[in-house]
């Protein structure tokens, strides 16, 4: 499961209250989640998201212990990208 878009972030006025939308997700024992923590532009996610999918069932298996490698290269893609908008 992937989601972008401060999907990790609860509010500072009640933070240990709320659960955030990767835990819901962790808590119902979905394997690999990924979320961030800051805001991404929709045109970034979906070039990352694609990078990750590509890479995690590039051979046809998804396997999730794979999820963190695959992850770090997919966002080393987007970081050598010349034509990436830095916001």
């Amino acid at each position: 499961m992937f989601m972008h878009c401060e999907t990790t972030v609860s509010t500072f006025s009640t933070p240990n209250e709320v659960i955030h939308l990767a835990a819901g997700l962790q808590f119902a024992r979905v394997k690999t989640v990924v979320g961030t923590l800051w805001k991404v532009n929709d045109s970034t996610a979906q070039c990352l998201v694609e990078a990750f999918y590509k890479s995690l069932c590039g051979d046809g298996t998804m396997n999730s212990k794979r999820a963190a490698r695959v992850l770090h290269q997919a966002v080393q893609r987007l970081a050598c990208d010349r034509d990436m908008p830095l916001d």
